[in-house]
């Protein structure tokens, strides 16, 4: 899973993290001082199935729903 997130200002702190179907969060990655960020999850430790990676910065969240099949 390929992660590409550009941003108009600085935030100091963001947290990816990997929610399954379930709603419980399985994996998570914290970066700080991110405006513009390139990096990969691999989903191989992640049962088949649909995920949502969640994107929380600055008090805003996204979610991006992503499957993973074996």
């Amino acid at each position: 899973l390929n992660v590409d997130l550009s941003r108009e200002q600085t935030a100091k702190v963001i947290n990816y993290r990997v929610m399954d179907g379930l709603g419980r969060f399985v994996s998570t990655v914290v970066h700080t001082n991110v405006q513009n960020d390139k990096f990969s999850i691999s989903p191989s430790g992640l049962a088949a199935g649909n995920y949502y990676l969640v994107i929380s910065a600055d008090g805003k969240t996204i979610a991006k729903p992503f499957t993973v099949a074996k």
